[in-house]
């Protein structure tokens, strides 16, 4: 500071700072949450590793935890997600999720039978 007044450059930094860190902040809230918890139906244990991916995009999803659980974070939209394990019935299920949505749903899983039902 000089005689008690900031820089010009100074005021400019600190301007494009705040504005960054202003963005930043809106941008995060602007997210929607998909979370919920995969299960066998039967008996109600959590299924670990259970994937659910979006069926536009393969290449965005999650897998559930150590608990069953999971948790995506997206843009605001439409996404249709595949749910499934391996050897159980997949789950297919379509959200309109708008900016600072949480859709948590459960996701009860059947297992196949002897005669291999088939897919939903």
């Amino acid at each position: 500071m000089i005689d008690g007044r900031m820089r010009p450059k100074t005021l400019t930094v600190l301007g494009f700072l705040l504005l960054f860190i202003s963005a930043t902040i809106a941008q995060a809230q602007q997210k929607a949450v998909f979370k919920g918890i995969v299960m066998d139906a039967r008996d109600g244990t959590t299924l670990i590793g259970a994937n659910i991916k979006l069926r536009k995009d393969f290449s965005t999803g999650t897998i559930t935890d150590q608990e069953g659980r999971f948790y995506m974070q997206l843009d605001p939209g439409t996404y249709t997600f595949i749910i499934s394990f391996i050897g159980m019935a997949s789950d297919t299920v379509t959200f309109t999720m708008k900016a600072g949505e949480i859709i948590e749903r459960q996701f009860p899983f059947s297992r196949y039978g002897r005669n291999w039902e088939k897919w939903k």
